[in-house]
């Protein structure tokens, strides 16, 4: 009886949280650029800011990576993106998108789901991590469209700014 209680309740709970996003067709682009690094401008990624038709604050951002990046390289990134923060207040929330940060290759395809508290990474359509900590979903886009982010050209471009 105590199986049957906890299978009800693990099904219920992954289908309600399952429901709290929406599919990717009821999604429209905002804005796209081109990560590229070094002197050399190597293109490493095609961002993609997508948002809710009906909210805004419901978004994806899409990575399509042009090139093999090892985790220790997209952690440099991180890292950089959260310089202007407070590392204290944010460390397990920082902790947990570094343990979560994955090796890429050439032609995949990385997407940070977010939805008020709740954030998903999904590699190649599949679901790696997911989270409810409101400092996640916080940082989980502040590289890119955050109120310093790493680059002002590529938030102007993602938010459509142009």
């Amino acid at each position: 009886m105590k199986l049957l209680t906890a299978l009800i309740y693990f099904f219920t709970f992954t289908a309600s949280f399952a429901n709290d996003f929406l599919k990717m067709d009821e999604f429209v682009l905002r804005g796209e650029a081109l990560l590229e690094v070094t002197l050399f401008k190597i293109d490493v990624y095609r961002a993609k800011l997508y948002h809710a038709n009906n909210d805004k604050k419901v978004l994806v951002l899409e990575l399509n990576y042009l090139i093999d990046v090892e985790k220790k390289h997209s952690l440099m990134g991180w890292q950089e993106g959260f310089k202007p923060l407070d590392t204290d207040l944010y460390k397990n929330a920082m902790n947990w998108i570094y343990k979560n940060t994955i090796d890429l290759k050439k032609g995949d395809k990385f997407s940070i789901w977010k939805k008020e508290n709740k954030v998903r990474f999904y590699h190649n359509q599949k679901l790696t991590a997911e989270s409810e900590d409101p400092k996640v979903s916080f940082l989980v886009t502040y590289p890119w469209i955050g109120d310093k982010p790493i680059d002002e050209k590529i938030k102007k471009n993602l938010l459509g700014e142009k």
